[in-house]
């Protein structure tokens, strides 16, 4: 029979998202858009609305039709326009047919959810990165930052404190390593002495002479 009722359309990326950091700015941009707006197009078909995709970045239906034709053009998409017209045809389920086809589905599910289990893994054992930086960076945030409160930023909170702590007694007066240490009641000398290093090597510190240490502004 004839359809001539407006379907939603259907969407799938066809490209890996190592691949996406070698497309155009322009290019990668939408794609990026795409994929934080209509969930799960890396792995699957998905049904979606250009209407709401208009909305959203404030341009008509007519020029995000365009612009992902332009992409299925260039092999990026798959890409099924619901408002076009179209011819169904009736006929018996062939069983082995719908088996398959489902089977496959299945089986794509289940390489999806491996994945998945995998990455949360790596989530879970990764201690050398930002937890809540890798989330944001999972879910396409470009630029995230360091969030400093979980427990893989904390130690690194922890320095960054101990630097200012230093610079304001410094701010103070001149103070030798052991006027430093007394002054902030510290026994780690190891501690102390590299965050002294790395304040000199960002210059916001200097020495008036062999072991005393002053601020850049005295």
């Amino acid at each position: 029979f004839w359809n001539n009722y407006k379907d939603l359309s259907t969407l799938e990326l066809k490209i890996s998202a190592e691949d996406l950091e070698l497309l155009p700015p322009k290019e990668a941009y939408f794609v990026e858009f795409l994929l934080r707006n209509i969930s799960g197009i890396a792995t699957h078909k998905v049904s979606f609305s250009e209407e709401m995709l208009s909305r959203k970045l404030g341009i008509s239906v007519q020029e995000i039709q365009d612009r992902i034709q332009y992409l299925e053009e260039k092999e990026l998409v798959e890409y099924v326009d619901g408002s076009a017209d179209s011819i169904k045809f009736l006929k018996p389920r062939n069983t082995r047919e719908f088996q398959g086809k489902y089977w496959n589905e299945f089986q794509q599910i289940q390489r999806n959810k491996l994945q998945k289990w995998e990455e949360m893994k790596y989530f879970i054992r990764e201690t050398d990165y930002c937890k809540m930086k890798m989330i944001l960076t999972y879910f396409g945030e470009k630029n995230a930052q360091n969030c400093y409160k979980c427990y893989v930023c904390q130690p690194l909170n922890s320095t960054q404190n101990l630097s200012a702590q230093i610079l304001n007694a410094l701010n103070e007066k001149p103070l030798t390593f052991d006027e430093v240490r007394a002054k902030l009641n510290l026994s780690g000398k190891e501690e102390i002495f590299e965050t002294l290093v790395s304040l000199l090597n960002e210059h916001k510190i200097k020495m008036l002479d062999y072991k005393t240490y002053t601020t850049n502004e005295q």
